[in-house]
């Protein structure tokens, strides 16, 4: 199975976007079996993919809503509230993923309270309750038999929730802007990964599959940056050739009934950028497993 995890510590820079679209072009693709995997406490693509509920007494209210497959009464599940969630795994908890309207496309979704409770654990309770979960959790034989991919959404942080998650992948995605700050933290989201991939036991490394320039704008600002980046030879060739351009039509898909729903349906050169990175993307992912 294929990890495919977007990050950057840094917030804004379309990664729920991002992620959201590669799971919409791999429900196009065929057979393709697709797990959503909402690892960030907003829980941004829980909300994009499923009708989530909302508890008005804490601050992090976003919650998964009652799971299809529950029944009250049952005797299987006397012992569940009927919701699940990704947060589950730090919690020792079994995760029933969720079908979505998206063909072929099941979510793990994201519970606020409990994820913003597992990325604010000290140190010692990361290594011991976050940082292996999730690897281990795409370890067991049933996520490995039941789904062909898995797309993490991450939160705005290196934190312990973006660690679990860069451990457990096979591959990254890094979107950025073409400006200072956000180039900034895209080197501290390179240097994460070098260390995660050091620190692995079996060798394995997790790829970097791309660095997509988002929010692009024909400015010089922007093509001195993406200049200087493709001239580094170290991630140069990480960069495709097409970008998310800044648009309010990709903002205007995450309205609820949206005309289209999706970024890869926007007419002109927006959706023909977007439907060109997931192709530039897949092609990276597995080409892989030809070398």
């Amino acid at each position: 199975m294929k990890v495919i995890v977007v990050a950057n510590n840094k917030g804004g820079v379309t990664k729920t976007t991002l992620a959201r679209m590669l799971c919409e072009w791999y429900s196009r693709q065929g057979e393709t079996r697709i797990l959503c995997v909402d690892m960030d406490p907003q829980c941004s693509l829980s909300l994009r993919l499923l009708n989530m509920d909302f508890d008005s007494t804490s601050e992090h209210g976003v919650l998964p809503p009652l799971h299809p497959d529950y029944d009250p009464e049952d005797p299987a599940d006397a012992d569940w509230d009927g919701r699940s969630s990704i947060a589950d795994i730090f919690y020792g908890e079994p995760v029933v993923p969720y079908p979505t309207e998206l063909e072929h496309v099941d979510i793990a979704p994201g519970h606020g309270a409990r994820l913003n409770e597992a990325e604010y654990v000290t140190v010692e309770e990361s290594k011991r309750r976050v940082y292996n979960q999730l690897r281990q959790w795409f370890a067991l034989d049933d996520v490995r038999n039941a789904y062909d991919i898995a797309v993490v959404d991450t939160p705005p942080k290196k934190g312990p929730l973006t660690i679990a998650a860069i451990r457990a992948a096979t591959h990254v995605i890094i979107p950025t802007e073409m400006e200072q700050q956000s180039v900034e933290g895209l080197q501290r989201m390179l240097l994460l990964l070098k260390r995660e991939n050091f620190a692995r036991q079996d060798g394995v490394e997790a790829r970097l599959a791309a660095i997509v320039p988002v929010k692009y704008r024909n400015v010089n600002l922007h093509k001195d940056f993406l200049s200087l980046l493709r001239g580094n030879p170290q991630i140069g060739n990480k960069i495709p050739a097409h970008k998310i351009p800044h648009s309010i039509k990709v903002a205007e898909t995450d309205v609820p009934g949206a005309v289209p729903p999706s970024i890869l349906d926007i007419r002109g050169p927006v959706g023909q950028e977007a439907q060109s990175i997931c192709r530039y993307i897949t092609q990276q992912v597995f080409d892989d497993d030809k070398t």
